[in-house]
Formats: C-alpha cells, structure tokens, sequence
C-alpha cells in the first residue's frame, strides 16, 4: 500500500519554486533557515495572535475590526485522495470568514494572486466549515500601513486549486516518499 502524505500550500509552493532544500528539510521535520522578513513576519503574527485571543479584534495594525467569536491557527486536515490529506492552518477562522494575515512590503493584491487563499476554500469546503469568503490583511512594516483583499467562495477557485493540486501530487507524492523511507 501506498503512503499517504499531508499535503500543505507550503509544500506546494515549495515544489513549485523547486525548493528543494527547504521542502527536505520541512518533510524531516529539520528548521528551515529564516530570513529577517521571516522572523518579522512571525513576530507580527504572534502579536496578532495575542490580539485576538485577549480582545476578540484585529490590532490597530490593521484597522482593529472586532471579531466574533474568533479561532486563532485554526487547523484543518482532511482527506483528500488515496495520495494525500491536506493540510492547513488559517491564521483566524472567524465563522464564516477565514482571515490571513501577512506582514510584508507586497500588497494584499500581490498575495491574492496566488492560491493560498483559494487552496483554504478548498480545505474549508472538504472539511464542511462554513465559509464565505477569506479576507487577506497586509501589514506593510516599512510604512506602518496595511490594506486588504477578499476572495469570494466560488467553484471556479475550488476547481483551479485542485487542478493544480492533482497535476503536481503524483511527483510531490514520489519525491516525499522516496525521502521517508
């Protein structure tokens, strides 16, 4: 029998960039080398963390939108096919919107064009989350400014991300197995 793997947008992402590296090193379990961004970025997102769990609102950084009944690094795993379960981790699951934070000089725009949040939709919907949208906030560290983008649940960025998904599994597949062995 075949061995299934978890498969994350991180994963993904790292095979596509041909990552090699940093993808062994993520699948062993091994510290993956972080740059000053990196570790700008994680110490953002934990104050955004603290933010939320101690006051149920986003932080002045980013407009201080009262939340609901929020859930910080909401994780999600569900079966996907015989080759994998995905994976994933919302930074705020706040029933019905996912939100994702990031702290960078790029605009929430830059973000959205990729498939993160369309491969969170993707989770959401095999795990029967209710979701409706997913909002990405940008901080942009260097102005002290931020701004945002939504991405509607819709079919046609569930069927991208799993074509995209199911084009690159059978080799990401191959690759993870022959190195856990």
């Amino acid at each position: 029998m075949r061995m299934k793997i978890r498969l994350s947008y991180t994963i993904l992402k790292l095979w596509e960039q041909s990552r090699i590296e940093d993808l062994t090193k993520m699948v062993l379990g091994e510290e993956i080398e972080k740059t000053k961004d990196m570790t700008r970025g994680e110490e953002f997102d934990l104050l955004v963390q603290d933010v939320v769990k101690k006051e149920k609102r986003l932080p002045d950084e980013l407009g201080g939108l009262k939340l609901n009944n929020p859930e910080v690094q909401r994780k999600v795993e569900v079966p996907y096919n015989e080759l994998a379960d995905l994976v994933g981790v919302f930074d705020i699951y706040d029933r019905p919107v996912i939100y994702e934070i990031k702290s960078s000089k790029f605009t929430s725009g830059d973000f959205l064009n990729d498939y993160q949040l369309d491969f969170y939709l993707l989770l959401s919907e095999l795990a029967k989350l209710p979701v409706e949208k997913a909002i990405l906030y940008r901080h942009n560290y260097l102005d002290k400014d931020y701004d945002k983008s939504i991405l509607y649940y819709n079919k046609r960025s569930i069927k991208e991300v799993k074509n995209r998904i199911d084009s690159l599994l059978p080799e990401i597949h191959n690759f993870i197995s022959s190195i856990k062995k």
